[in-house]
């Protein structure tokens, strides 16, 4: 039977999405908002571009080659366009990978993500539930990476093994039974996909 490895030792890779974020309050010059987003995986960094609104559209995409015990830490920040005052800390979210991988193994299909931003910086008016600035962000598991354990997916294919057992013996006295012969294909082992090597962008 393939061998399975230890879910926080296997190496996945993982796209990071960018998609939006909503009710970003105004900077230091108070009429208007340039949010981009930093990304920060471990010792890898990313940015996003500069958006306009407080409203901002990303939709913006990011590999990073996870163990999935990290941490993924999103940070909004106003860009200073005018060059007066520098760039203005909006505030962050954190994303643990642990639970999420597992999940994304699971359901094999993209994860999408809308948390409230923490350690604000700026003054937010957020009276209402609806006002507080948030960001939301989308996770999906890209091929190379090994199973985790105990999920029923062998390494490099999808599936539960299959275990075939040998025939039992006639008793003596008694008409043995016809047993019909296992292909040959059933029995072999499914190949191995060699991992992709680590390779942050």
């Amino acid at each position: 039977l393939p061998q399975r490895l230890d879910a926080d030792r296997t190496t996945r890779r993982i796209l990071v999405e960018v998609v939006r974020a909503q009710n970003l309050p105004s900077g230091t010059l108070a009429f208007s908002v340039d949010p981009k987003v930093k990304i920060r995986c471990g010792k890898a960094t990313e940015w996003t571009s500069t958006k306009s609104g407080y409203n901002p559209v990303f939709n913006e995409r990011f590999q990073f080659d996870v163990e999935g015990t990290e941490v993924l830490v999103f940070g909004v920040w106003d860009v200073d366009t005018s060059g007066i005052s520098g760039d203005d800390f909006i505030g962050r979210i954190e994303v643990a990978l642990r639970s999420r991988v597992r999940e994304l193994v699971r359901r094999q299909e993209r994860i999408v993500i809308t948390k409230k931003l923490e350690n604000i910086s700026i003054d937010v008016n957020d009276d209402e539930e609806h006002l507080h600035p948030t960001l939301t962000i989308a996770l999906e598991l890209l091929p190379g990476g090994a199973p985790p354990e105990g999920s029923g997916l062998p390494i490099g294919g999808v599936g539960r093994p299959q275990t075939i057992s040998a025939s039992p013996k006639a008793p003596q006295g008694l008409r043995p039974q016809t047993v019909a012969a296992v292909p040959k294909a059933s029995v072999s082992a499914q190949p191995q996909t060699p991992s992709r090597p680590v390779n942050f962008i």
